[in-house]
């Protein structure tokens, strides 16, 4: 048989991909394709980072699907396939491209250093934010009335938060660059100090016989 008699026409139809979870830089592809035409014995996989140009090649034998590992994250790939018999190698399929980007889902830590009560209308706050990106910013509001942004990020101050009398809860949040929130709480009491009249003169000043 010619190889133009047994067509070795391959269209990848599937094309769905499996996070290796045992290595954070790692990952592993699965593609699939139909069946050739012909006789073929089995298939090859080729693929690359670069599109149209394949320097590695695994042969997976008579089976329509298989899954690639050892890949990188934040790297494209490009994969075709091919079929194979005694007469020899088929060309290749249609190319499919796949990168796997590490998705980072973790928000930043944010803590906060201010008193829990004090008897002035307004207070000074400071902290930290940390995270796995980077801090872009740190805002705060407050229940009672006010919100902001903070001077800083992974050290962060803010200054003259008005307070209202009782419990005022004020929130901290910081935010990575993915957009992910991290957020404190810090409850001050203000008490406003007592005011002490200051005595009138006596009165009625007279003599007792």
């Amino acid at each position: 048989l010619s190889m133009r008699k047994i067509c070795f026409f391959i269209f990848i139809a599937l094309f769905q991909f499996v996070i290796c979870l045992s290595n954070a830089f790692a990952a592993e592809v699965t593609i699939a394709w139909d069946p050739s035409t012909g006789d073929p014995d089995g298939y090859r996989i080729h693929y690359s980072t670069v599109s149209g140009s394949y320097n590695q090649t695994i042969d997976v034998g008579n089976i329509t699907e298989y899954t690639v590992s050892g890949l990188m994250s934040d790297v494209t790939y490009y994969f075709v396939t091919s079929a194979y018999n005694e007469t020899g190698q088929s060309g290749f399929s249609n190319e499919v491209s796949w990168t796997y980007t590490v998705i980072d889902t973790q928000p930043p830590i944010v803590s906060i250093i201010g008193p829990s009560s004090t008897t002035n209308p307004s207070v000074n706050l400071s902290g930290s934010a940390t995270d796995n990106e980077g801090v872009i910013e740190v805002t705060w509001d407050c229940n009672t009335g006010g919100y902001g942004i903070a001077v800083g990020t992974n050290n962060w101050q803010i200054n003259n938060i008005s307070l209202s009398e009782g419990e005022n809860i004020i929130t901290v949040s910081a935010k990575d660059a993915s957009g992910n929130i991290g957020t404190a709480k810090k409850t001050i009491t203000y008490t406003p100090p007592s005011v002490i009249t200051p005595p009138s003169p006596p009165t009625g000043l007279h003599v007792i016989e």
